[in-house]
């Protein structure tokens, strides 16, 4: 009996251990910069002055697209074949 009320004060108190954990980690002081600022500048460079700003956005949008039309010549063809079967028939169909 003595035992199975060890195990649960065990239990407890590691249950305990691991709910003040984080209030814990919370006080600890911050860590000292070690470098300047011109060595963070080179070792991690601007992302934003690529194709991930403004920039590259931009450039992107601007760019001439090839219609999945003029990519596939015989789309037309089943385009022209869909409009007249609904001419004739009065049915629409499509698909995803």
């Amino acid at each position: 009996m003595q035992s199975a009320v060890t195990a649960v004060r065990a239990g407890l108190c590691a249950g305990a251990m691991l709910i003040a954990a984080p209030a814990i980690a919370q006080d600890a002081p911050s860590p000292e910069p070690t470098a300047d600022r011109e060595d963070d500048e080179q070792a991690y460079p601007e992302l934003l002055a690529g194709t991930l700003g403004v920039s590259g956005d931009l450039e992107e949008d601007s760019t001439p697209r090839t219609s999945l039309t003029n990519s596939r010549p015989d789309l037309p063809r089943w385009f022209d074949f869909k409009r007249r079967f609904e001419d004739r028939t009065g049915i629409k169909f499509g698909g995803s």
